[in-house]
């Protein structure tokens, strides 16, 4: 099948029909705290989405035996006066079971809404009357789950920011219909967006992976497995070439930079001059041209970054036929990123050309695609369930990513997760 042909096939398929959400239910609840078995409902916003569209809504506040605390009224703007005369659990649960009926149900981090709901049927169930909200059996997705699968290079997965992200208007936030609303546009665009974020060996490795759980999403990629094992790999973009091209550029003196409406002046919005700065500058310089050590403390707000990057610069381009190099350690991997981010950025915006840098780390912060392979390959023995589900977040970005490195991606964080990250 040709790459026109696919995309065409592509743009036939109902994906929402196809993948089982031709019709959903997006949930949210507001709640006087964490606790399910403690903690009460304090409103139900649900909203019923037909191929990606809004079509219904139900929306009530719950009674409250105690007074709320000020932070949730702070929150979410519900106040005492809000909760007086509402209906109590008991007496609107037949009429949301009835409004979730057998759909999908949707929603951000959604296991915190089936937990209380659940917890709040247990209560009023008795021997009449059954737990209408055990979920046994139901199809379930979690926004914040499949944006950590899909979009594992965003940096965090509120529904504030993947309204950010996706393009959606929450206009009340921490407020059950619209976040529920705006959870389920989140999902729309997301299922919109997903032919170009999946490909048929990515879903193939989601699919077996998810199925040695009893993730209650399953249905969900199982049908991805088989509408996108047709779509190829796309092509990674490669890294460029590890080279400097200052050598056609005339490269001004150091205290040119520096100097009031220096280069630094002229090509960065934020930069002032700074006499201490400029010093500093001077003092490293001056240590590199002579060979020597040199022990420097400065302030905060004396901007130590470029006064040290900069002689560097300077002093691997008076000799390039010596090919000099600068190592330069960092006290965190934050700095070490701002360093190779931001500062060498600027420092080659002023320069307007590309600077041979590299970020160097050791290796427990790479990915060994080998080791994860093999624990892919034997993930029901080796790995508990919940462990599974934490790993799903590898899983695209590790057939992309060219360098390997974590820090690409914040849909797995390494550091709370210790024991699996060492496995791969």
């Amino acid at each position: 099948m040709t790459k026109d042909n696919l995309n065409s096939a592509q743009s036939a398929v109902n994906w929402f029909e196809e993948l089982g959400l031709a019709d959903f239910v997006a949930v949210d609840l507001e709640t006087t705290g964490l606790d399910p078995q403690s903690d009460q409902i304090i409103e139900i916003g649900a909203v019923r989405f037909v191929h990606g569209k809004a079509s219904d809504k139900f929306q009530t506040f719950l009674s409250c035996p105690k007074p709320l605390d000020s932070f949730i009224t702070e929150l979410t703007g519900i106040t005492d006066s809000d909760l007086q005369n509402s209906p109590s659990f008991l007496e609107v649960a037949g009429e949301f079971s009835s409004f979730l009926a057998e759909s999908v149900i949707v929603g951000q981090n959604v296991d915190f809404d089936l937990q209380f709901l659940s917890a709040s049927g247990r209560r009023i169930a008795n021997t009449s009357r059954e737990n209408l909200f055990t979920f046994r059996g139901r199809h379930v997705i979690d926004t914040a789950m499949l944006a950590r699968i899909f979009w594992p290079e965003f940096t965090r997965f509120s529904l504030n920011r993947l309204c950010h992200e996706f393009g959606v208007t929450l206009e009340q936030a921490h407020r059950a219909v619209a976040d529920a609303r705006a959870t389920g546009e989140v999902l729309a665009i997301m299922i919109d967006k997903l032919p170009q974020r999946v490909w048929g060996s990515l879903a193939g490795s989601l699919n077996h992976l998810i199925q040695t759980t009893t993730h209650r999403s399953r249905f969900f990629f199982n049908r991805l497995s088989v509408l996108a094992k047709d779509i190829p790999k796309p092509v990674a973009e490669s890294i460029p070439p590890l080279h400097s091209d200052a050598s056609s550029v005339e490269i001004p003196g150091l205290v040119a930079w520096f100097e009031e409406k220096g280069v630094f002046e002229q090509n960065l919005e934020r930069f002032s001059h700074r006499p201490i700065q400029q010093e500093m500058a001077e003092l490293v310089d001056a240590a590199l041209q002579d060979n020597r050590f040199s022990l420097i403390e400065a302030p905060t707000g004396t901007g130590k970054s470029l006064a040290y990057l900069l002689p560097a610069l300077l002093w691997t381009e008076e000799e390039r036929q010596e090919e000099r190099q600068v190592v330069i350690s960092s006290h965190t991997k934050a700095l070490q990123e701002q360093l190779f981010s931001k500062d060498v950025q600027d420092i080659a915006l002023s320069l307007k050309q590309r600077i041979s840098a590299a970020v160097l780390k050791g290796r427990r912060n790479y990915l060994c695609k080998r080791r994860l392979n093999l624990l892919l390959r034997d993930a029901d023995q080796r790995l508990s369930e919940s462990e599974c589900l934490r790993l799903l977040p590898l899983l695209r970005w590790a057939e992309l990513t060219q360098t390997g490195d974590i820090a690409e991606i914040g849909g797995f964080n390494e550091q709370a997760d210790p024991y699996l990250w060492s496995q791969v």
